[in-house]
């Protein structure tokens, strides 16, 4: 199945972000000392409410939700305060070959912005969604190494581009019952969904 966009018309009352990391952990059990490593399969998840839907916009939100097929759709969530609060002018794009990590070395963006991101902004590469864990500039020449999380999971390539505009997350239900809704007179409907990033092979 083709990944869908979550349609744009109809936004959510609330909404609720939250990244998971996959952590692994061991407490000794003689003095209480305890180790941990960070593995692979750090993802995001969200939750949106929908209350007081009624007509065309409900029945509009129900059939997407049905359309998924529960678990087996794919659809791309773009956060609702996804508009960056540094100014990524110009045409960023990766400037080197990268596996891995939490920094990408970037250029094409216009010279000598102080704050190009801040450190919380949002942006996208390869389809993945990521938030910048540090405040950056670009330098003379449009230069811009970005600090993030969480890692990548696929290689980037020179010459991908940075999305900045409506970042998305590719996403799946959480569970195969999300096409659910509750129903008050005369006809108000009201529903939460949750997915989680789709962490594909």
């Amino acid at each position: 199945m083709a990944i869908q966009d979550f349609p744009a018309n109809i936004s959510p009352d609330a909404e609720e972000w939250k990244l998971t990391y996959n952590t692994l952990t061991f407490e000794s059990d003689l003095n209480g000392a305890m180790q941990t490593a960070e593995l692979p399969g750090a993802r995001w998840s969200v939750s949106m409410t929908f209350s007081n839907r009624q007509g065309k916009a409900a029945r509009a939100l129900q059939g997407f939700l049905a359309g998924l097929k529960g678990r087996s759709g794919r659809i791309w969530v773009i956060p609702v305060d996804w508009e960056p609060l540094g100014t990524p002018d110009g045409a960023g794009a990766v400037s080197a070959n990268t596996s891995g990590g939490t920094t990408l070395p970037t250029n094409g963006w216009d010279a000598d912005i102080i704050e190009l991101f801040c450190a919380g902004d949002y942006f996208e590469v390869n389809g993945e969604l990521k938030k910048l864990t540090a405040t950056i500039s670009s330098d003379a020449l449009g230069q811009a190494t970005l600090q993030f999380a969480p890692p990548l999971r696929q290689p980037v390539t020179i010459g991908m581009s940075i999305r900045v505009i409506e970042p998305r997350c590719q996403m799946l239900l959480s569970s195969d019952d999300q096409a659910t809704w509750s129903m008050s007179a005369p006809k108000i409907y009201a529903t939460t969904i949750s997915g989680r990033e789709a962490l594909d092979i």
